[in-house]
């Protein structure tokens, strides 16, 4: 009786799929994407060049999954910027800026974004990932 309940479970184990690598599970999108699963794409990683101009955003973003992916975020209508963006999975507001860039316009070192683009015509979100104190960010992806 104990031979057949012991291979009984192993016949479960074995015909159970593997589980995803550590670091590789799938991402839960943030409730202000406006697109569903099936119509997003994530690039998260270093941001490695940088352009804020009036009412754009052009990043470059170094994966961690070792690609290297342009994202452009150019609001429509009378949309900012920040509508657009979170900061650590909260809402960005205007003083957040100041905790991403050096300066106006120049990227602080180290800082992560996970940008969440859309098929379509819908603005990318962005969701930044700043360096906390003394250091490097944790990334929660």
């Amino acid at each position: 009786m104990l031979n057949r309940l012991l291979a009984a479970a192993l016949a479960t184990l074995a015909a159970a799929p593997p589980a995803p690598p550590v670091g590789q599970e799938r991402l839960r999108p943030p409730d202000a994407v406006a697109c569903g699963r099936n119509e997003l794409t994530l690039y998260a990683g270093r941001v490695t060049g940088y352009e804020h101009l009036e009412r754009e955003l052009r990043l470059t973003i170094a994966t961690d999954w070792s690609t290297e992916e342009r994202v452009t975020l150019s609001p429509p209508g009378e949309a900012r910027l920040e509508d657009h963006m979170l900061v650590r999975g909260r809402r960005f507001t205007a003083d957040d800026w100041s905790a991403i860039e050096a300066e106006p316009g120049k990227l602080r070192e180290g800082v992560r974004v996970a940008a969440w683009i859309c098929e379509g015509p819908v603005a990318p979100l962005l969701d930044w990932q700043p360096p906390r104190e003394g250091g490097e960010p944790r990334s929660p992806w």
